[in-house]
């Protein structure tokens, strides 16, 4: 193959790759909606607040929801103060959970109290919060939960409280988040809610079928001429990529892998470098 020939396959997969990555960058975008819900506990409610700020400024738009219990501990005016909250919906608001779940992507509870661990473990949905959870459950919505107010390990819980807790009644409240666990809802602290919720969204985009159509318009119309050599060895941590460009396509696809090494020539994209970055992913160059 001759210098011009090479040269036009790597400007049409560069084409290509940037055109994809721009069509899942749109719809992922657009999908940036996420319902909060809020709980009595205050360990590591500041740093939820924190984390929700940081998605609010990657464009992230929010409804927001608060329990009784929330409302009197937390307070409705704090919530609206520290994200900017306009409409906060309580108890007394005759609220329609079908229209919120349809128009939100992710539940996200940034701060889980015991009380509400062990309902939504025991599939009891007597609130407002365990409702809305129980019915997302049931959707298939995924729902990210911080369990800083709720581990009975937490440091923080420690220090406040003590640890006078017998070992049985620990076994039971860690038996409760296992099963949130179990019934698929996304544990995390509240430090790293911002990357948890990130990644929840990424992960509930199936290329292969909710967008395969979406990808398909785009690669319908040109015809990709791919010579990838990938290593289908899973079970190491690391993987060889032959390809001229590094895409994220690439890196997701590859997800699995601590290291990924590629050849000197190869350019790889800041959107792959980025995503690299994110699934805390090595590039290295032979």
């Amino acid at each position: 193959m001759n210098q011009k020939k090479i040269l036009e396959n790597i400007i049409e997969e560069s084409i290509v790759d940037y055109i994809v990555e721009k069509v899942i960058e749109k719809i992922m975008n657009k999908s940036k909606r996420g319902l909060l819900l809020f709980t009595g506990a205050t360990i590591g409610y500041c740093q939820a607040i924190e984390s929700i700020n940081k998605l609010k400024m990657d464009g992230w738009e929010f409804d927001v929801v608060m329990s009784k219990s929330a409302q009197e501990v937390i307070t409705v005016d704090n919530v609206r103060n520290s994200i900017g909250a306009k409409n906060i919906i309580t108890n007394e608001d005759g609220l329609v959970i079908k229209e919120l779940l349809q128009k939100n992507n992710i539940i996200i509870i940034p701060t889980l109290t015991m009380n509400s661990a062990a309902k939504i473990a025991n599939c009891i949905s007597d609130t407002l919060v365990t409702n809305i959870v129980s019915k997302a459950l049931m959707s298939g919505r995924p729902v990210v939960a911080s369990i800083n107010g709720c581990c009975p390990d937490n440091e923080e819980r420690r220090r406040l409280y003590g640890d006078n807790l017998s070992d049985f009644y620990k076994k039971r409240l860690s038996l409760n988040l296992e099963a949130l666990k179990n019934y698929n809802i996304k544990l995390t602290s509240s430090e790293n809610l911002y990357m948890k919720v990130n990644k929840t969204l990424f992960k509930s985009f199936d290329l292969d079928k909710s967008n395969a159509s979406s990808i398909a318009k785009v690669n319908s119309n040109i015809e990709i001429n791919k010579k990838a050599k990938y290593k289908t060895d899973k079970n190491s941590p690391f993987i060889k990529i032959n390809k001229k460009i590094l895409s994220r396509r690439d890196i997701w696809d590859n997800k699995m892998y601590n290291t990924i090494f590629v050849s000197p020539n190869t350019l790889i994209t800041d959107l792959a470098r980025d995503e690299a970055q994110r699934l805390n992913i090595k590039l290295l160059k032979e």
